[in-house]
């Protein structure tokens, strides 16, 4: 990856072209992506603004998207539905992303925006495959540093694939981004029914996407094919301790699976934290998990499924340097 940057007062600027894959040291077999970053930043007004463009490309023999050719209404496949046999052309993406935020004394604002376009390089019942996806994600904050509460806002939408179009329509946040302790964090249920098994699942050249079980792996699910509203009450229990209530309700944006019609509740959830300072950059969080899931984890065509409550707890600690 190369990239320069360049900052005139609070704006910077910074171009970079970086190599993804490389197939050998003949022609054509590049993945490659070429972006740009803009974005102006003024502390003491509390605005931002920024935008990103980012354009990949590569051949046909470096085309490595997921694909499944043998899609059933139960199966849930993780890979794209294509045509069989699989027929890949050149792959060709643009991602675009908006920031937008801004401070006050008694509120802070921040959104960003991304969409996804292009063609996928492939084909399904016999037409080209293009993405077209996109995701928002807002949060606001009301700070009060005279009292003992504070409240937070987290509210966002991420388009799902619909399996009955030639297109795909699926938007993936990133996973490090979390919004509830169970919900959009681990996978739950005994179906992909955030279809996120795209961005989690390698590609394999024999099988066309690998078909790993729900639950083989810890902290791996991303925010996708739902909307979703999160509030968080915090209060100050003492001065190095902090006790966070949070509940989060959302439901799936498109139908998961093709041919079977899906409740589009994915229920709610309470979170309960306590985070304690022992000393400066120094945090011991505990967290509680109680999950109420609605019905779109109980599908009658999948067997094993359904939408028991469940529960997580977890103690970490975290040091900052």
């Amino acid at each position: 990856m190369v990239g320069y940057k360049f900052v005139v007062g609070n704006l910077y600027f910074m171009p970079y072209i970086a190599r993804v894959y490389d197939n050998g040291y003949s022609q054509g077999g590049v993945l490659q992506d070429e972006a740009f970053v803009i974005e102006y930043n003024n502390d003491d007004a509390g605005s931002e603004i920024g935008l990103m463009m980012e354009r990949r490309k590569g051949s046909n023999q470096v085309n490595d998207v997921p694909v499944n050719t043998g899609a059933s209404p139960t199966n849930n496949p993780n890979g794209i539905s294509v045509d069989s046999p699989v027929s890949r052309t050149d792959l060709s993406l643009q991602r675009t992303s908006f920031v937008l935020g801004r401070e006050w004394s008694a509120f802070t604002f921040k959104m960003e925006a991304g969409f996804i376009t292009g063609d996928l390089g492939l084909q399904k019942n016999g037409k080209g495959v293009k993405w077209n996806a996109y995701g928002i994600a807002t949060e606001m904050n009301f700070p009060r540093p005279e009292s003992k509460w504070e409240w937070n806002i987290k509210t966002g939408l991420a388009t799902g694939d619909n399996p009955d179009t030639e297109d795909y329509e699926s938007f993936h946040f990133e996973r490090n981004y979390d919004v509830a302790f169970l919900l959009f964090n681990h996978r739950l249920g005994s179906y992909d029914v955030l279809r996120t098994g795209l961005i989690r699942d390698q590609y394999n050249s024999s099988t066309g996407a690998e078909t790993t079980g729900v639950g083989d792996s810890l902290d791996d699910e991303a925010i996708s094919n739902s909307a979703y509203f999160s509030p968080t009450l915090k209060y100050k229990w003492s001065e190095k301790t902090d006790l966070l209530n949070t509940i989060t309700a959302a439901q799936i944006v498109a139908n998961p699976i093709s041919g079977v019609t899906v409740d589009k509740s994915l229920g709610f959830e309470w979170d309960i934290s306590v985070v304690h300072r022992p000393r400066e950059k120094v945090q011991w969080i505990n967290q509680l998990g109680l999950l109420f899931p609605g019905s779109a984890f109980k599908v009658n065509s999948v067997a094993g499924s359904d939408k028991n409550f469940t529960y997580g707890f977890a103690t970490k600690a975290a040091i900052s340097f």
